[in-house]
């Protein structure tokens, strides 16, 4: 399932194009990585790719389809944002968030155990049960990234978008 940027253009109100003239192919089971200084356009290209922004002129398609504020394709991905958001609930809330329907222990065990924490959460006297407070102040920012990335797991898509997923 080829993504193809052609010609994408884009830019905020007021401010020169961020992204100018941007052709890109990435192809099925390929792992890419966008780097470069802050402020360039990262999380921008990642907003294109998802559909959450659309660009000023040139195409993002996908398998030949263009892609524009499509909920199926937003459906196909699952995207580990640079702050993670966490509810004031326990770990498997948080790794499941949005999936109430789709819980299953074993499951949310592999997430986090595919994202690395585990067993610093089977290390809790409550383990999966333990409460992580508001904006997971009783957890470390690193563990709040890998809840993150357990809940993209969780979330069970054929596409990972990881924006600056391991800062913390």
């Amino acid at each position: 399932m080829p993504k193809t940027f052609d010609s994408v253009f884009f830019n905020y109100p007021n401010y020169k194009f961020i992204l100018n003239n941007i052709n890109l192919i990435i192809e099925k089971n390929d792992c890419i990585g966008i780097i470069g200084k802050s402020g360039i356009g990262k999380s921008t290209l990642l907003d294109l790719l998802m559909g959450l922004l659309s660009p000023q002129s040139g195409s993002i398609n996908v398998d030949g389809r263009l892609i524009n504020n499509v909920q199926e394709w937003r459906n196909s991905f699952a995207h580990v944002p640079q702050d993670i958001f966490l509810l004031d609930a326990d770990f498997t809330e948080n790794i499941s968030f949005g999936n109430k329907h789709k819980i299953s222990e074993s499951k949310i065990k592999k997430a986090a155990s595919d994202a690395c924490i585990l067993e610093d959460i089977e290390s809790k006297p409550e383990k999966f049960k333990t409460q992580l407070g508001e904006r997971g102040v009783k957890i470390s920012g690193g563990q709040k990234q890998r809840i993150g990335i357990a809940r993209a797991l969780f979330k069970g898509t054929d596409i990972l978008m990881l924006d600056e997923a391991t800062s913390a």
